[in-house]
């Protein structure tokens, strides 16, 4: 085992709570990053194009962490999409029309 390897062993420690749970923190920033990733996935494959054990396994999260939060992959797919769009609604807010042409706000947009 390398001492990279170790390392992540140790790091990982301190983002495990009492009886080796990941700490709250811990939990929400892999269930962000499962968001992420199945908005990415879902946008790139669609709905029928991923398998819930392919998003959890690219999210470097255990299946039973997806089924612990949806209960299937439609609701995942839901919750990937509100995800998008309050990005993009919130992107489109922050945008002052006044600070720039139209045409280099739509391409932001794009």
């Amino acid at each position: 085992m390398s001492l990279e390897g170790n390392e992540s062993k140790k790091s990982a420690r301190f983002l495990r709570g009492p009886g080796g749970r990941p700490t709250r923190a811990e939990a929400e920033r892999r269930h962000l990053r499962l968001l992420a990733t199945a908005t990415r996935l879902f946008t790139a494959k669609g709905l029928a194009g991923i398998s819930i054990d392919a998003i959890a396994e690219e999210a470097g999260v255990a299946k039973r962490f997806v089924y612990a939060r949806y209960r299937d992959k439609g609701e995942l797919f839901v919750a990937a999409v509100k995800r998008l769009i309050e990005e993009r609604v919130g992107f489109v807010m922050t945008y002052q029309v006044s600070e720039a042409p139209v045409e280099a706000g739509l391409l932001a947009f794009a």
